[in-house]
């Protein structure tokens, strides 16, 4: 009887993100992921950070029925001396608060351990972001899995990356006998949003109508538009006005998500004041390209989307770098990244395989570490 008790307990694991856009977002799409399996997900955050993805955690589990809650925790800005609202990267004022927004993240340990111990559910593993170290040491910890491949925590079970094995060439492989952790690519996570409506909710509440986003992409001609969008922390330098100039050059209708441009593209593109539907901008096929950072979730999301990506510093040397024999040989290049990368994600795929493993292998964890407590 105890065997088939165990058998039908679901799994619960405890998601913490780092409190940036960049961080967040992945969490959220990797919170998804194991909810449809039927894993129990707990998402832990702030009230500020909530406010922002709240809906779309809430169409996950009200219209598809996915075990997903928020656990919201008090961010302690005024004990350490930040302005209030700081709860994320993306809206300190300078980057000399880091040091006091970083220490205010580590206080989030006890209210966590507390909020735990209250729980009937005892989580199975704590996923956690690469910078957020700390999680190693909850009291209800059996095991602890990192986010990111630049984190080998000492104590942890292993790291999910969100990437898949073709795009890695064997690179997780080696990390695993290097450091003796496992390594599950899981990527891309953000293919799994199927429809418009998941596509242009996901991450912050959208600046634009998504009516009006649709009915301006289709108005375009294939690969006439140029998706412009250099990050939620990133700030303009002088380069950036000379890949401007570049740009204008190219005669293509642009798309831009910078407030300074708004004279420059009256008549010439659409201008989004804030958060924009990258996902799903990237979906459409009357992007050409797309002008980025180069973070490492715009990066992806533009390869699996068939849109090469080009970072503004090197625009700023290549200003043909979209068009001509060049630009079609690297579509060509994000064309057979992004098939590999849809593949991979399909059931059977390396990364829908990886995510089947990963379950396996906590779940596996977990009992050996229960059964040897009991014997205890």
């Amino acid at each position: 009887m105890a065997s088939q008790a165990r058998q039908k307990e679901q799994p619960h694991f405890v998601l913490v993100p780092l409190m940036a856009q960049g961080h967040m977002i992945p969490m959220i799409d990797i919170a998804r992921l194991f909810a449809e399996p039927g894993v129990i997900v707990s998402l832990v955050t702030t009230p500020y950070k909530a406010s922002r993805f709240e809906s779309c955690i809430s169409r996950a589990r009200d219209q598809s029925g996915l075990p997903i809650s928020i656990v919201k925790i008090s961010f302690s800005c005024q004990e350490v001396g930040l302005p209030m609202g700081s709860e994320s990267l993306d809206t300190l004022l300078s980057r000399n608060l880091l040091r006091k927004f970083f220490k205010a993240l580590s206080m989030l340990q006890e209210p966590l351990e507390k909020y735990l111990e209250d729980q009937k559910l005892q989580p199975w593993c704590i996923i956690s972001d690469k910078a957020l170290s700390w999680t190693s040491k909850l009291k209800q910890l059996r095991s602890s899995i990192f986010q990111g491949l630049f984190s080998m925590e000492s104590k942890s079970f292993g790291v999910v990356v969100n990437s898949f094995n073709a795009l890695e060439l064997g690179c997780a492989e080696e990390l695993e006998k290097v450091f003796d952790k496992k390594v599950w690519c899981i990527g891309l996570v953000s293919l799994c949003y199927k429809s418009y409506s998941e596509k242009f909710s996901r991450g912050n509440k959208s600046s634009i109508d998504e009516s009006q986003c649709l009915q301006w992409l289709e108005s375009m001609q294939p690969r006439s538009v140029i998706y412009v969008c250099l990050g939620s922390l990133c700030r303009l330098v002088p380069s950036t006005d000379r890949a401007w100039t570049r740009l204008r050059s190219l005669r293509k209708t642009l798309y831009l998500v910078e407030e300074r441009f708004k004279e420059r593209i009256t008549g010439r593109g659409l201008l989004i004041k804030g958060w924009a539907p990258q996902v799903l901008i990237l979906s459409s096929p009357v992007i050409g390209g797309f002008l980025t950072h180069c973070g490492w979730n715009s990066s992806i999301e533009g390869a699996c989307s068939e849109s090469w990506s080009v970072g503004e510093e090197r625009w700023g040397e290549e200003g043909n770098t979209f068009g001509g024999e060049e630009g079609e040989k690297r579509r060509k290049r994000a064309t057979e990244i992004g098939e590999k990368g849809r593949r991979a994600m399909e059931q059977g795929g390396s990364s829908h395989s990886s995510m089947s493993y990963l379950i396996q292998d906590v779940r596996q964890l977990y009992e050996a570490t229960r059964n040897k407590g009991q014997k205890l």
